[in-house]
C-alpha cells in the first residue's frame, strides 16, 4: 500500500503527495527506463546574469507544493527541515531533442551526475508529486544527516523511479504508475533533484556547471507548459528563440564586465561557444567577453587624507556574531577610520561550521594610498645643518656691497672656476637665511611676513624637535587593485 503524505485542498482533480512502500515498485514498462547523465537547471535571462554577477547560486526556499514547505511545517518546530533552502535541478535525458521549447527558461546550467554524486553523499526519497497530468519525484541530495525524518534512497536498488545499472548508467523513467495504479500520466513522468548547498558550495557549485541555451520562443503562447514561471500571466520578459537569447546573454554580459567581475568558470557548452564566436564577431570584439578585466588602479581620490591625532579622528572596532539555522556560527568584525568620511576600513567575515572542518572566512580591505602631498604633515621651517656651507656669499656677487661675516663658499676641485655674473637683477630674501645687504641706490628689502628672525651668528644653530609618535599609515600603489581574500581552512 502507497503512504499517502497530503492531499491539496479544493475541487479534484488534486494533486496527491505519496511515497511508494520500502521495497515497492513503480514501474510500469522496462522500456520506460532512458539513460540521462546530467543534472541541469534552466533559467531566465536575467536570472542567469545575476549568477554570473554573484558568483554564486543561491539556494532559496521551497514555495512548490511539497512535504518540506516551511508553511507545511510550521506545526513541527523541531523539525530539521523546516528552514531548508535548495537548489532545484532536473535530470536531463541523453539525446534530448535541444531544439524542442523548453518551459524552465533560456540558459541551461548543467552539472555531471557523477559529479553530483561525489559532491554530494547523502540521497533521500522525498515524495512523488501526483499532478493532474503527470507524476514528478524529488529525491533530496544533502551533506546532512536527515534520516530521522526522510527515507534514504539508493538507486541500486531495482524498482524506483532513478537506478543506477551495473555497468554504471543512470537512467529514469519516463512514465510511471500513480497513486495506488489509479489512472495514468498525459505528460509522463520527471526527476527532480533538491540540491542543499552551503555558502561555500553554492560558489563551488559554478566550477562544475556548464552553460547552454535553449528555445524559449513558445512562452507567451498562452497553451500548458510553455513558461514554468510566467506561464498564467502570460508576461514572460524573454520569449526568444536560442539564437537570440546567446545575444542577449553575451551582451549584457559584456556590458557588466567592464563594471564589475563576472563569473568565469561556468564552461560552455559546444554549442554555446558558437553562439559566443558569433557574438564577438557580429560586435567585433577581440576578446572572450567571459573574461574578467582587471579593474583600474586605485587614485588619490578614491581616499581622502588621514587626519592627524587632535583632528577629529575617530577609530572604532565592533564584532557581529550570530548562529544561523543551520547551526553554523557567523562573524563579521568591523573596523572603521573616519575624518571627515570613511577613510580606511577592515571588514572580515567568516563562517565557521559546528564539526569544525571547514570554515570561510573572507577579508575585505581598503585603505589609503601613499599620497605624500597631503598625508605627510608640512615641512617645519628650521635652519641648515650644522657645517652646511651658505647658498649664497658676497664673493658671488661683487656688483653688491660685502658682508664681512659671511666666510667664502669653497669652490668645487672638479669645476673651474666660473667668472662672477653681472648684471644681475636684485634677488628677493632667501627664507630662512639672513637678507644681504641692499645695493646702493635701492630702498631696502622688507622683512618677509610671519618668518622668524634668524639667530644671532654666535648662538649654536638650531635643532628640529623630534619627529611626532603619529605617522599616517603609507601603503605603495601594489595596494591599489585590492580584492576579495577567501580562505578556506581545514582542521
Amino acid at each position: 500500500m502507497d503512504q499517502h503524505l497530503y492531499t491539496t485542498e479544493g475541487p479534484p482533480p488534486n494533486t496527491v503527495l505519496w511515497r511508494p512502500p520500502e521495497g515497492g515498485s513503480v514501474v510500469l514498462k522496462e522500456r520506460h527506463y532512458q539513460p540521462f547523465s546530467q543534472v541541469v537547471r534552466t533559467l531566465h535571462i536575467p536570472d542567469a546574469i545575476d549568477i554570473c554577477a554573484k558568483n554564486m547560486i543561491a539556494p532559496k526556499p521551497i514555495y512548490s507544493i511539497s512535504t518540506l514547505k516551511p508553511k507545511m511545517l510550521h506545526w513541527q518546530r523541531s523539525h530539521p527541515c523546516r528552514y531548508l533552502h535548495i537548489l532545484w535541478f532536473g535530470a536531463k535525458l541523453d539525446g534530448e531533442n535541444e531544439d524542442a521549447h523548453e518551459w524552465y527558461g533560456n540558459v541551461e546550467f548543467a552539472i555531471p551526475i557523477d559529479v553530483m554524486l561525489q559532491r554530494w553523499k547523502n540521497l533521500y526519497f522525498v515524495e512523488m508529486v501526483q499532478a493532474p497530468t503527470q507524476t514528478i519525484t524529488r529525491i533530496l541530495v544533502t551533506n546532512t544527516d536527515y534520516s530521522s525524518v526522510l527515507p534514504s534512497y539508493d538507486p541500486r536498488t531495482p524498482g524506483g523511479p532513478w537506478r543506477l545499472t551495473p555497468d554504471g548508467r543512470h537512467e529514469r523513467l519516463v512514465d510511471c504508475r500513480r497513486y495506488n495504479s489509479k489512472g495514468y500520466n498525459r505528460h509522463g513522468h520527471t526527476l527532480e533533484f533538491m540540491i542543499e548547498v552551503t555558502p561555500f558550495g553554492m560558489r563551488k557549485i559554478l566550477d562544475e556547471v556548464t552553460i547552454s541555451f535553449r528555445n524559449h520562443h513558445q512562452a507567451l503562447s498562452g497553451g500548458p507548459h510553455v513558461c514554468h514561471r510566467f506561464g498564467k500571466t502570460r508576461t514572460c520578459p524573454t520569449p526568444f528563440i536560442k539564437d537570440k537569447s546567446s545575444h542577449l546573454f553575451f551582451e549584457e554580459h559584456h556590458r557588466l564586465i567592464g563594471r564589475q567581475p563576472m563569473a568565469t568558470t561556468p564552461r560552455l557548452s559546444p554549442s554555446a561557444e558558437v553562439f559566443l564566436q558569433r557574438f564577438l564577431a557580429a560586435e567585433e570584439i577581440p576578446r572572450n567577453v567571459l573574461q574578467v578585466q582587471v579593474p583600474p588602479p586605485l587614485s588619490e581620490h578614491d581616499f581622502p587624507p588621514v587626519g592627524a591625532p587632535g583632528q577629529d579622528s575617530v577609530i572604532f572596532c565592533n564584532l557581529l556574531q550570530k548562529q544561523v539555522l543551520n547551526g553554523e556560527v557567523r562573524k563579521c568584525q568591523l573596523v572603521f577610520g573616519f575624518w571627515d568620511e570613511n577613510v580606511f576600513g577592515i571588514i572580515s567575515d567568516s563562517i565557521w561550521k559546528p564539526d569544525k572542518e571547514k570554515e570561510k572566512e573572507k577579508v575585505i580591505m581598503k585603505l589609503p594610498q601613499h599620497r605624500p602631498n597631503k598625508m605627510q604633515p608640512p615641512p617645519l621651517p628650521h635652519a641648515p645643518p650644522p657645517g652646511y656651507p651658505p647658498l649664497f656669499t658676497p664673493q658671488d656677487f661683487p656688483h653688491l656691497a660685502t658682508h664681512s661675516g659671511s666666510p667664502p663658499r669653497p669652490t668645487p676641485p672638479d669645476y673651474p672656476p666660473q667668472p662672477p655674473p653681472s648684471d644681475l637683477p636684485p634677488l628677493s630674501p632667501h627664507p630662512g637665511y639672513p637678507p644681504f645687504p641692499t645695493p646702493q641706490g635701492f630702498p631696502p628689502l622688507p622683512q618677509p611676513p610671519d618668518f622668524p628672525l634668524p639667530p644671532p651668528p654666535g648662538l649654536p644653530p638650531l635643532h628640529l624637535p623630534p619627529p611626532p609618535m603619529f605617522q599616517p599609515p603609507m601603503f605603495l600603489n601594489s595596494w591599489a587593485s585590492l580584492q576579495s581574500i577567501f580562505v578556506r581552512r581545514q582542521n
